[in-house]
């Protein structure tokens, strides 16, 4: 391998690190996939093998049974004519004169020869379907009686050159020849011996048709493309079923097969599943060869099967594996992202949770961190606007505006001294109270001061009505909620308005609720605005840090809520009549003990 494709491979494994490292999120997702992903191509392969091992089983043990009965019932069809060579080999007349011992005095010798001939014939015309030709040769006289093909001849031969077989003759076993791929006949042939000394008489010999074994090659091809044929000792394929293409390579292999002697009667070779029984004593093999692309044909359909069924199961890993890598990661990554945003933003995110499970008490622990953190804001602005009260000793603003008062008074301006007690008034109410919480004519007293001043100030301008429960006076309230309310009427509502300005405040108390209206006749708020505005008040209270920093409506509701939590704060609407604007503050009710 080049250093090229070395440093290519390492690059690439480092990338596919990294991209799985960087994220929780896709290293649950490639463990997952790998748990998911590699039993189904496991389960999957081992069914591919076993249908494969179980299709081998099958065509093996159908095949080694067809195989093993046909070789004995061609050893059965070879013994049928072996024993027709005895019965020629058996007659005496034949033997003795093979051996000379017939004096021509006695019995002439073409009246013997006649004899043998009319034997053969004999045994030849019932059994023509199954050889041809049917000889005997005569070793003292170096001829051979035949009939063939109905017809008998003596032909005489030389004692140097003998044709096939009698010039192998000399075995004491039953022998045969084989010709080539294309003869349609071999030879059996036995040696006729003397039984006194054993010496060679002569020989008899078949000349057997190849065809006869046909319907017992036929029976046992079960597949088209089976190859069923005899082999003999030397690797030839002698004969086959008609139309039989044989591969010399496969023949190679098979014939290697069968030479080393195992005498298995099923072995593979790189193309073949192949089945042998030896016959004939083990001269020739009948040979079955079933190509292995044929058995991967016959498996196709559940190959294919199986190999669709582990395709769906992997899609439907992959895809239960990234479904459930999302459900599981997104909590942990929406944390993440919060805890990121708040960090690198100073504002704060709140998550909504609904979790019961470790996830879910990290994010209810993030949320409550986030409030608490609001609350020390809150907390850091109450003491920066208690910090600026000290600031200012009030004792001697008080002591300035009253010296201011006995001025007018002493110069008869009544009206500069009415103005400068509401002011000294509500000065004292914002700087001297040392409570969180006044009770609600305390709040609405301040009020009044300041519309009192307003009204001085745009000459009479303003109506003003109060309607305060008896119940609800002295119900507590945190300090400095109504004015900056009214307040916003005068900034936003009655700018571009005719007078009369009119500023109602209704108080209520319903069971342990105590809900108070504020309305105007200003110009009231566009619809969109209005929308955004409560959208904002329903928001988390530590929104309010996002949106202002001053002590306007949402820092209003959020004080609200961080006192008395839900569903107690602001709601706004734009006046039932269809001029100005509604402002209802929702509190529970809380008794002064005063």
């Amino acid at each position: 391998m080049s250093n090229r494709i070395k440093n290519k491979l390492i690059s690439s494994s480092i990338r596919f690190i990294e991209y799985f490292s960087s994220s929780i999120k896709k290293k649950l997702l490639l463990m997952m996939m790998l748990i998911t992903c590699v039993p189904v191509i496991a389960i999957t392969a081992v069914a591919i093998s076993e249908s494969r091992k179980n299709l081998e089983a099958e065509i093996r043990t159908t095949n080694q049974s067809s195989i093993i009965w046909s070789g004995q019932f061609i050893d059965e069809k070879l013994k049928l004519l072996d024993n027709l060579m005895f019965s020629v080999m058996a007659d005496l007349t034949i033997t003795r004169y093979l051996e000379g011992a017939l004096d021509s005095d006695m019995e002439p010798s073409y009246i013997v020869q006649s004899y043998i001939l009319n034997k053969l014939n004999s045994v030849y015309l019932p059994n023509l379907n199954l050889f041809d030709q049917i000889s005997v040769f005569s070793s003292r006289e170096n001829k051979s009686y035949t009939m063939i093909n109905g017809e008998s001849r003596i032909i005489a031969h030389s004692s140097h050159a003998l044709p096939l077989p009698w010039d192998r003759l000399g075995n004491l076993k039953l022998a045969y020849y084989m010709e080539d791929q294309q003869s349609p006949h071999f030879h059996m042939y036995r040696t006729m011996f003397k039984f006194i000394d054993r010496s060679i008489l002569g020989g008899i010999s078949i000349h057997v048709n190849w065809s006869m074994l046909d319907p017992i090659l036929q029976s046992v091809k079960s597949e088209e493309n089976s190859l069923i044929f005899i082999m003999d000792r030397e690797g030839r394929a002698v004969h086959g079923l008609p139309g039989a293409d044989y591969d010399s390579l496969a023949l190679q292999d098979i014939h290697a097969a069968l030479s080393s002697g195992s005498g298995e009667a099923f072995f593979k070779t790189k193309s073949y599943y192949v089945f042998q029984q030896a016959v004939g004593d083990g001269s020739m093999f009948l040979v079955k060869a079933i190509p292995t692309s044929a058995v991967l044909e016959s498996n196709r359909r559940t190959l294919w099967f199986s190999v669709s069924l582990g395709i769906g199961l992997l899609i439907f890993s992959l895809a239960a594996s990234i479904l459930l890598a999302n459900k599981a990661t997104n909590p942990i990554l929406k944390l993440a992202r919060a805890i990121s945003f708040t960090a690198e933003s100073n504002h704060d995110e709140y998550i909504e949770t609904k979790r019961n499970d470790e996830i879910g008490l990290l994010e209810q622990k993030y949320s409550e961190m986030i409030r608490a953190r609001y609350r020390i804001y809150i907390e850091k602005r109450n003491a920066q606007f208690k910090a600026l009260q000290a600031q200012i000793n009030p004792h001697f603003l008080h002591n300035t505006l009253q010296s201011l008062g006995a001025m007018a008074v002493a110069r008869n301006v009544p009206e500069v001294y009415q103005i400068i007690q509401t002011i000294s008034s509500n000065f004292r109410y914002t700087m001297t109270t040392g409570d969180d919480f006044v009770t609600l004519m305390q709040e609405i007293e301040h009020v009044d001061n300041y519309l009192t001043i307003q009204n001085f100030r745009f000459k009479d301008k303003i109506e003003k009505h109060f309607q305060i429960d008896e119940s609800a006076k002295t119900a507590l309230l945190p300090i400095l909620i109504l004015q900056p309310i009214v307040e916003n009427a005068f900034e936003h509502g009655f700018q571009h308005t005719k007078a009369p300005w009119i500023i109602k405040i209704d108080a209520v108390r319903e069971a342990d609720i105590v809900r108070i209206s504020i309305m105007d006749n200003g110009i009231g708020i566009p619809p969109e605005r209005l929308a955004e505005i409560n959208e904002s008040l329903l928001s988390d209270p530590g929104d309010v840090i996002t949106f202002t920093n001053s002590m306007a409506l949402r820092n209003i509701n959020a004080r609200i809520g961080i006192h008395f939590g839900e569903p107690y704060g602001l709601t706004l609407q734009n006046h039932p009549g269809g001029r100005g604007t509604l402002v209802t503050i929702t509190l529970p009710y809380i008794p002064s003990n005063k």
